[in-house]
This record gives C-alpha cells, sequence and structure tokens, in this order.
C-alpha cells in the first residue's frame, strides 16, 4: 500500500473511533456524566470529528498549489457529488467555527449548528460513504463490526460498566 493511502486509513480510522465515541457520548452516556464533563467531552469529539472529517474533504491541492491527502486520491472510486451541500456547510462550519473565532458565530453559543444548518445525521452520512468507499481500496486493520465492538467496550470499561 502506498503512503498516502496508509495515511488515509491510519486517519480514517481514527475519525471512525472519534465517530462512535461521539454516538455513546451524545446516546447512553449523556445522561451519566456531569454537564460539565459531558459538554467539555461532546464539544472536544465533536470537534476533532468534524475538522477530520473536513479536512478529509479537501481539495487535492490548495490555492496555493501545495497537495492535500484527501479523499480525493481516490478519483473515479469515489463520486461526493450527491453531498456537495453538506460539504459546502462542512468547510463553513471549520472555517468559521472551528479554526477561526468568528465573531459572529461564537456569540451564538451551541446553536452555531443550527447557524450553518449541519446536521449530525448529514455529517455521518457522508462520512459512512467515504469510508465504504475507501474501504474498497484499502484494506482496514480490521472489519468494522469488529472496530465498534472493540470501542464500546473499552468505552464501557473506562465507564465502570459490565460488558
Amino acid at each position: 500500500m502506498n503512503k498516502e493511502l496508509e495515511f488515509l486509513q491510519k486517519n480514517t480510522s481514527y475519525l471512525y473511533n472519534l465517530y462512535l465515541l461521539l454516538k455513546e457520548i451524545r446516546g447512553t452516556y449523556k445522561s451519566k456524566m456531569g454537564e460539565d464533563l459531558w459538554k467539555a467531552l461532546n464539544s472536544s469529539v465533536a470537534r476533532n470529528y468534524l475538522l477530520g472529517v473536513a479536512a478529509l474533504l479537501d481539495p487535492v491541492k490548495d490555492s496555493q498549489g501545495n497537495e492535500n491527502l484527501s479523499i480525493h486520491i481516490l478519483g473515479a472510486n469515489i463520486n461526493l457529488s450527491p453531498y456537495e451541500d453538506t460539504i459546502d456547510k462542512l468547510r463553513r462550519f471549520r472555517r468559521k467555527a472551528i479554526a477561526h473565532n468568528d465573531k459572529e458565530v461564537m456569540l451564538v453559543g451551541d446553536s452555531y449548528f443550527d447557524t450553518y444548518e449541519l446536521k449530525p445525521d448529514e455529517v455521518e452520512q457522508l462520512f459512512e460513504y467515504m469510508v465504504e468507499c475507501l474501504a474498497k481500496v484499502v484494506e482496514f486493520p480490521f472489519p468494522k463490526k469488529q472496530l465498534e465492538e472493540r470501542m464500546l467496550t473499552q468505552i464501557r470499561d473506562f465507564m465502570g460498566e459490565d460488558n
């Protein structure tokens, strides 16, 4: 496997773990954590996940001509056109709310998701599609189902719960 695909494989596996962690934090564990811990963990994981997904969508070359390692190296193996609206919202969100503390966005508090009409389900569908396309080209370290089981076991162990 070439280095570019190896990077995408490792980075996508990391993002998939964040994706699973985010789903568990927002679902099972939200009511079990103190409010401050939940907000800090949810915000940190969500920002990392969204930033990572947005970075995977960067064009092959930036405006200065520097090459990016992105999902676009898959070429004909991926068709992102059905997701262009989500990609546009995600890029604006990254630029305004993650990469920069845009005053207009940051002063609205948690509603900046609403400002960009960025829905978690949209990002989830886009990311799942990207994982699916990448998995056709490179073999992941282990099947997705095993990754999910392993991550959920680790989360439950951390939370002190029986599996």
